[in-house]
Formats: C-alpha cells, sequence, structure tokens
C-alpha cells in the first residue's frame, strides 16, 4: 500500500515536471527558434527533465560510463538496447544532441508526444514502409547536418530483459552516409519500470554505457550483418558484465 502512495506521488511529479519542460520547450521555440533550426535549446531543456527526473525519484539512480569520447562536430548512428519505457530518461544522458527514431504513439501523448514534435525527433509507425521510407530520409537530413541519430536497434522492447535480434535499418543507414555506428548499452531500466507495471518497488542502480565507433566508410551495404554483429556482441557483453556486478 505504502509502496502503491509513494509510486503514485512520483507518477504526479514525473507528469507535472513532463508539463513543465514541454513550457519550456515552447518558450525556447518561440525565443531561439529561428537560429535554433536543431533544436539544440529544447535538446537541453529535456535533458535537464531527465536528470531532474532521475534524481527526485529515491529508487532510481544512474552511473554513466563514456567509453568513447565522441567527437562533437561529428554525426553518429547511436544504437541501443531497449528494455523499458524507462530509457527514455536514460538516454538524454549522452552527452550529445541528438535525433530519437521513436514510436509514432508516443507523439500522441499529451506533453511527452508535444515535447517529441518540439524537438524533431523522427516519428516510424511499426509496419509501414511509406512512414519507414519518411523516417529514414528524416534520419539522412539530420545526419548531413552533423547532428547524430538514435534507433532502438531491437524495435521493441525486450519482455525478458535479454538482446533480441537487431533490426538491419540502423546499420544500413550507416553504411550508406558512411557514418560510424555507436553502441549505447542501457542496464537496469527493466528492474527500475518493469513492462505492464507502474509501481516502484525497489532501489535499481541503472547503467549507461557509451562504447567506441565502428567505422563504416570504405564499407559496403553486405557488410551490414557484420557491423550489426559486432555492435550485438559490444552491447551484450556489457549487459553481461553490468548483470554480474548487480548480482
Amino acid at each position: 500500500m505504502i509502496s502503491a502512495l509513494l509510486s503514485a506521488a512520483i507518477w504526479s511529479g514525473i507528469a507535472l515536471s513532463l508539463v513543465l519542460v514541454w513550457v519550456a520547450s515552447v518558450f525556447s521555440v518561440l525565443l531561439f527558434g529561428f537560429w535554433d533550426r536543431d533544436r539544440r535549446v529544447v535538446h537541453e531543456c529535456v535533458k535537464c527533465w531527465a536528470r531532474a527526473v532521475i534524481a527526485l525519484n529515491p529508487f532510481w539512480a544512474l552511473r554513466v560510463e563514456d567509453r568513447a569520447r565522441l567527437d562533437p562536430g561529428r554525426a553518429y548512428v547511436f544504437v541501443i538496447n531497449h528494455q523499458s519505457l524507462a530509457d527514455v530518461v536514460v538516454l538524454p544522458h549522452v552527452a550529445l544532441a541528438y535525433k530519437c527514431v521513436a514510436k509514432a504513439g508516443l507523439f500522441h501523448i499529451p506533453f511527452l508526444g508535444w515535447t517529441l514534435g518540439l524537438s524533431r525527433h523522427i516519428p516510424l509507425a511499426r509496419g509501414s514502409v511509406s512512414s519507414t521510407r519518411r523516417a529514414m530520409a528524416q534520419a539522412r537530413h539530420w545526419l548531413q547536418r552533423r547532428m547524430p541519430v538514435a534507433f532502438f536497434a531491437e524495435g521493441t522492447r525486450s519482455r525478458t530483459g535479454a538482446l533480441q535480434a537487431f533490426k538491419a535499418g540502423a546499420f544500413r543507414l550507416a553504411i550508406e552516409t558512411g557514418t560510424a555506428v555507436v553502441p549505447l548499452a542501457i542496464y537496469g531500466t527493466r528492474e527500475a519500470l518493469p513492462r505492464g507495471s507502474w509501481c516502484f518497488r525497489q532501489k535499481v542502480q541503472g547503467a549507461l554505457t557509451i562504447l567506441p565507433p565502428i567505422e563504416t566508410k570504405g564499407l559496403s551495404l553486405a557488410d551490414a550483418p557484420q557491423v550489426m554483429q559486432q555492435a550485438f556482441d559490444a552491447i551484450a557483453a556489457v549487459v553481461q558484465e553490468s548483470r554480474k556486478a548487480c548480482a
């Protein structure tokens, strides 16, 4: 009972913070939108929101390990494993601004979806060929502007916590554009917010590990499976490390 009441209070705080970050994003677009075509100021608002949500939630803690030292002047294709809805507050802890390919339905959620739209993230309707083409065209546009693009490589959240097979689209795009692939490993968010549950029941230490880039220049589309496997193995190794460390 106490856990449910505390969880309800935390969710109320998260909802209020979403309203506030949306308001801040609207004002940033009104004030800086003409000059800030990439919506970097909005991204900073979202980053502050994500840090606040984790800092103010007594059940969550996050460790960020940067093994990559990314160049802020380069574009990258980020590929991430997807464990939980809580991943949305972990990903903004990456140092660079980015555009994320996200489920189109999220863009219709009040305040959360509106902020995604203001940030110019990329909607993707699962199973729609036309939506996939539009999403990939938008991703190419952002990469040309030296803006990293993030993909949840499994396509959907894992039900068991185990890595699912990666989708090839992000890797083909990286090779076609000559963009380096950066694997991002997330661990702990499944326990922080299990699928189908809204209650916080235990203190959880999450982890975000930014792994070294996999260069794609000079590769052909025939190399996409190899690059995909390399990214899969890198993320799987970190998830296994994290699992052992938390055991």
